[in-house]
C-alpha cells in the first residue's frame, strides 16, 4: 500500500488513535494483515471513519469486500448499538475470522454478513437490504463489478460505484478507499482517475478527499433542491 505523507506522520496519527482508543484486537488484525501480506486501511483511517460516519448519524452501511474484519471492526464502532453493517464478502475463511475478531470486540451483533454465494459485488450489493436506501457504502476504489477491466465502464469498477451511489439515501455517505493509490512525485494522475472523476462529477453529491495512507474520499449525497448551490 502506497503512503502519500511520511511514515512517520502515519505512525504518529496511528499513536494518537491508540492513546485515545486502545485495543488488542486491533494489533492483533494490523498483525494478521502483516503475516499475510494483505494491505488494510489501518487505525487513523478506521478511526476517522468512525468520526464521519458516526457525525452524520449513519446506522446502515454495506462494506464491499469486507476481507477479515479490519475496517469492519471501526464500521460496527460507527453505526452504534443500533446500527447495522452489511459486510459483503467473497472468502468464508475471512467471514470466519471477521466474525471471531468482531465477537470478542462485542460487535458483531451489529454486522449481517452477506455471502456473494457466486454472484459478483455488483449484484451482491444490489441484494443488501432489499434493495432500500443505504446511509453508506465503503470500499475500495480497485474494486470490480464483476470483471478486471477497468476501461469498461458497464462493469468495471466504475459501474460499481455508479451503482454504489444510486443506494444512498439523502445525507448519506460514498466512501472510497485507496483513491490516490498510484500517485507520486513523478505520476499525478491516481491509477483509478477515472472512477473518482465519476463520483466527483456526480451533482448530486459534495466530495472530499483526505491523504490518509493513498487515499479517502467521502462523498455526501445532497438534497436535489441543493444541487444549484454546488
Amino acid at each position: 500500500m502506497s503512503e502519500l505523507l511520511p511514515p512517520t506522520v502515519h505512525g504518529y496519527l496511528d499513536d494518537l488513535v491508540t492513546a485515545e482508543v486502545y485495543d488488542p484486537i486491533v494489533v492483533e488484525l494490523e498483525r494478521r494483515a502483516e503475516a499475510t501480506g494483505r494491505p488494510i486501511p489501518g487505525r487513523a483511517v478506521g478511526r476517522h471513519l468512525e468520526v464521519v460516519l458516526s457525525s452524520a448519524d449513519i446506522v446502515e452501511v454495506a462494506h464491499l469486500d469486507a476481507g477479515f474484519g479490519a475496517l469492519t471492526y471501526w464500521l460496527a464502532r460507527a453505526v452504534g448499538a443500533q446500527g447495522v453493517v452489511h459486510t459483503i464478502g467473497t472468502d468464508p475463511a475471512d467471514a470466519a475470522i471477521a466474525e471471531d475478531v468482531l465477537r470478542r470486540a462485542g460487535t458483531f451483533a451489529r454486522t449481517r454478513p452477506v455471502p456473494a454465494d457466486g454472484r459478483s459485488i455488483l449484484e451482491t450489493l444490489r441484494a443488501v437490504a432489499d434493495g432500500a436506501a443505504l446511509g453508506a457504502v465503503v470500499g475500495d476504489v480497485a474494486l470490480d463489478a464483476d470483471t478486471t477491466d477497468t476501461t469498461d465502464t458497464t462493469h468495471g469498477p466504475a459501474s460499481l460505484w455508479q451503482a454504489a451511489a444510486d443506494r444512498i439515501r439523502i445525507g448519506g455517505l460514498l466512501v472510497v478507499l485507496g483513491v490516490l493509490r498510484g500517485a507520486d512525485g513523478t505520476t499525478p494522475v491516481p491509477t483509478h482517475d477515472h472512477v473518482v472523476r465519476e463520483v466527483v462529477n456526480d451533482p448530486r453529491f459534495v466530495t472530499t478527499i483526505a491523504p490518509l495512507r493513498d487515499g479517502v474520499l467521502v462523498a455526501r449525497r445532497i438534497p436535489d433542491e441543493d444541487i444549484t448551490l454546488y
